[in-house]
């Protein structure tokens, strides 16, 4: 019997895998609207292929909606629904793309709802990265209209033919959240053109399927990129079946021909959300100073700031070390309390559209003695804020960095849902500390922050002065 640990993929499969460099990486992100810096992803290093690869689950569990749809350790195999639509031979004469598997497919795929993303998220359309999820869907698509027309052995090649799947749909289902959203479930094997022999597991396959079926269905579409996608959503898919599924697929595999199949699932790949695409767009440099690497290893001790590796991390050390001890283990000395209220124009007390300034929710601080603050509007819509946060703590607490003085003191505070920007002036100790950095342009610090609940629903952002004795600003 089947379990739900995948077998080891074959070392021709994995060597494809690896062989994606940076550049095929970058454009199934720009497919999906995820704007990543070129100047710091573009390397084929292997720490920077570990982080692409890292976000590429993320953005293929998000894509699919794993969390939702079909949580890890909630859903079990007989709890989903089975798929209602008909299927078959009936289907083959009907208009492409007109059978209830493809059509529910279709309703997942939103190149409208892609555009509309990128827009909020200042990115300028183009049409090569619309035409990637695009053609990702279509590929997709195409799975669905073979399913509605009753042929569910399949095989998936890019045009340039480095590479190609062999595929079997064993079963569809619904998902528990929505009975309208399939879910196919299938058995599937990876070749290379390099490897491809009479022997190999597909190509025994594909004989076999057609000296007995007499035809097989072939799917060619998109890129070397899309079929590089396609593979990663079925071996990430394999490690996120559903309990309960073993039977079904011993059952439904063919123990010769089958035997080196892997078990997975296909899901429609929706556009991002907002809050997907800011967070796989996000992206850190090395803390050592010398270093222009990006930075994916976080130190272990603040939680705060980014190195590239374990070396710089121990050259850093010695800089580095007493700030970290301070923010992990002292408590902030002092606070100020703000009442948050909603963005309101000033002129007309009417709502301001956010669209042209941050992409989070603005909102304005009223002070706690009642004196109202200036709301400021981004300076630079076009570059947004250079900022980032870290969360750490049961009660939320989330670093806040200034970075900007515009003139007085002028604090930018942000955090993964709510951006302010505040002129303040009636806290000393923020102006204090404000002029005391003579060279402010580019410096920054960091304070805490955190939100609080008041009287009568009324909510409050505390600002915490974080100023470390003896310490100057390291940033």
């Amino acid at each position: 019997m089947t379990t739900l640990t995948p077998p080891p993929l074959p070392p021709y499969t994995v060597e494809f895998i690896e062989s994606a460099t940076s550049r095929t990486l970058l454009e199934i992100f720009s497919g999906f609207s995820v704007n990543l810096d070129k100047r710091i992803f573009s390397s084929n290093s292997p720490s920077n292929i570990a982080e692409l690869e890292r976000r590429l689950k993320l953005l293929l569990s998000d894509s699919q909606r794993l969390s939702t749809v079909l949580p890890r350790s909630e859903t079990k195999y007989e709890s989903l629904p089975p798929w209602t639509g008909r299927s078959g031979p009936d289907h083959r004469r009907s208009p492409p793309g007109s059978g209830p598997m493809c059509e529910a497919f279709s309703k997942n795929f939103n190149v409208g709802q892609m555009e509309k993303i990128a827009g909020r998220t200042g990115r300028v359309s183009k049409l090569h990265d619309y035409k990637f999820y695009h053609d990702a869907c279509q590929m997709l698509m195409a799975m669905a209209s073979c399913f509605d027309s009753g042929r569910y052995k399949i095989t998936l090649q890019d045009p340039q033919m480095d590479s190609g799947i062999a595929l079997r749909i064993v079963d569809a289902r619904c998902t528990a959240l929505d009975p309208k959203l399939p879910i196919l479930f299938v058995l599937f094997a990876h070749e290379t053109t390099e490897h491809a022999d009479p022997n190999s597991p597909s190509l025994k396959w594909l004989s076999h399927t057609i000296k007995n079926d007499g035809a097989i269905s072939q799917i060619r579409e998109g890129t070397v990129a899309n079929n590089h996608l396609l593979l990663r959503q079925l071996v990430y898919n394999s490690h996120r079946l559903p309990p309960g599924c073993e039977e079904m697929f011993d059952r439904a595999r063919d123990k010769v021909y089958e035997k080196d199949f892997v078990a997975s699932f296909i899901l429609p790949m929706d556009p991002l959300s907002h809050k997907a695409v800011e967070r796989l767009s996000r992206s850190q440099k090395c803390a050592r100073v010398s270093c222009v690497k990006p930075a994916f290893l976080l130190c272990g001790g603040c939680g705060i700031v980014y190195y590239c590796s374990q070396g710089c991390q121990k050259s850093h050390r010695d800089t580095h070390q007493g700030l970290c001890t301070c923010i992990s283990t002292s408590p902030p000395p002092r606070s100020t309390n703000f009442i948050v209220f909603p963005l309101i124009d000033s002129k007309s007390d009417m709502g301001i559209a956010n669209e042209y300034l941050s992409q989070r929710d603005l909102v304005r601080l009223e002070e706690g003695d009642g004196q109202k603050a200036y709301l400021m509007l981004n300076p630079f819509p076009d570059r947004g804020f250079l900022t980032s946060v870290a969360r750490r703590g049961p009660k939320e607490r989330f670093i806040v960095r200034m970075q900007e003085s515009m003139g007085g003191a002028v604090l930018l505070v942000y955090d993964a849902e709510k951006t302010f920007k505040v002129h303040v002036r009636v806290v000393p100790e923020l102006c204090e500390l404000v002029a005391s950095n003579k060279n402010w342009k580019g410096q920054r610090c960091y304070l805490y922050a955190r939100h609080l609940d008041g009287d009568k629903g009324k909510k409050y952002l505390e600002v915490l002065l974080d100023v470390m004795p003896n310490q100057g600003l390291l940033w």
